[in-house]
């Protein structure tokens, strides 16, 4: 009884597995800024995993499929949010807009 249990519960988790991995598609690309097109250190992420760019601004990330999203995050940038949906097979550019930060006005006087 315990073992039809047990094997009733993993022959599930194998079929939810397998059906993952069937979706699941490899996304690869660049992370630069718009402004200059330098690459930019970012860290990616989809619904399952993370991963960061490397030097060049290039990554590699696996999505769980055509519902995934790719979020993107650097420091001093707007998240960027990129639908696998759009995915082309290939290499994507993402292309990072610059965060823009309000001050507040300064008074300086002389004495």
């Amino acid at each position: 009884m315990i073992c039809r249990a047990f094997f009733t519960h993993f022959k599930k988790h194998c079929l939810l597995l397998g059906y993952i991995g069937v979706n699941a598609q490899v996304i690869s690309g660049r992370v630069v800024a718009d402004s200059n097109g330098h690459p930019v250190a970012a860290t990616i992420t989809t619904a399952l995993h993370q991963t960061s760019s490397n030097s060049n601004g290039e990554f590699n990330i696996a999505t769980s499929g055509p519902r995934d999203t790719i979020k993107v995050f650097a420091i001093g940038f707007k998240t960027y949010v990129y639908p696998v949906s759009e995915s082309k097979p290939g290499y994507i550019i993402i292309r990072l807009k610059p965060l823009s930060l309000m001050l507040r006005e300064v008074s300086i006087s002389a004495s």
